[in-house]
């Protein structure tokens, strides 16, 4: 895998890689990743691509995304820290 380069913002670390004719923009933000995964086309082929395709809409919906991974993450902490406070004993 090949770092194509990386574009600016000021939330996410937004990274551009190739593999194996294939373009990935990366986003991440608190250990949690969302990944755009594109064929070898002309359109998203390099950073400037990668720049065009993250419009606002785009941000705004991949933003979306972190929060509800977020929420699914912290729902199953919760049912975690639930089933371990079921587990103990009662003592009197």
């Amino acid at each position: 895998m090949r770092i194509l380069g990386e574009l600016d913002h000021p939330i996410y670390k937004i990274t551009v890689l190739e593999m194996n004719s294939k373009v990935t923009i990366q986003f991440e933000k608190d250990l949690k990743v969302v990944s755009f995964k594109f064929r070898d086309n002309d359109w998203i082929k390099h950073t400037t691509g990668a720049k065009e395709f993250t419009d606002k809409k785009v941000l705004k919906e991949v933003d979306e995304v972190f929060t509800k991974l977020n929420a699914i993450q912290e729902e199953r902490f919760q049912r975690r820290l639930k089933s371990e406070l079921d587990e103990l004993p009662n003592i009197i």
